[in-house]
């Protein structure tokens, strides 16, 4: 990975509930990643456990409270690193890769 994080990721796993569902029946949603961030934790050495979409919000709290490591959610690390930039008075650079687009070549807004 260009960020030099690959050999530090101990793995990557999905759990068989199509995104749309992860909050039909949230105890099975939460169940699936418990059992699945065991195992990672078991098998694999993991330390901290990232969640890999904002749809398992719902459930993070109970996936926490079954983990004895670090548990990250991304929407609530979103909204963290936002409310940071705000507080900090940054934005991204506009010299680089997020330069503004052209007129005209972003369509539908």
């Amino acid at each position: 990975m260009a960020y030099g994080l690959s050999n530090r990721m101990a793995a990557a796993i999905g759990i068989d509930i199509p995104m749309l569902e992860l909050n039909t029946d949230p105890r099975k949603t939460a169940d699936c990643i418990v059992k699945a961030a065991k195992e990672i934790i078991q098998h694999k050495g993991a330390e901290v456990i990232v969640l890999g979409c904002t749809g398992m919000v719902s459930v993070a709290e109970m996936v926490r409270q079954e983990l004895d490591v670090p548990l990250i959610e991304p929407l609530a690390t979103a909204l963290k690193v936002g409310e940071m930039m705000v507080d900090l008075k940054l934005r991204h650079s506009k010299l680089g890769l997020y330069m503004t687009p052209e007129r005209g070549k972003v369509v539908g807004y």
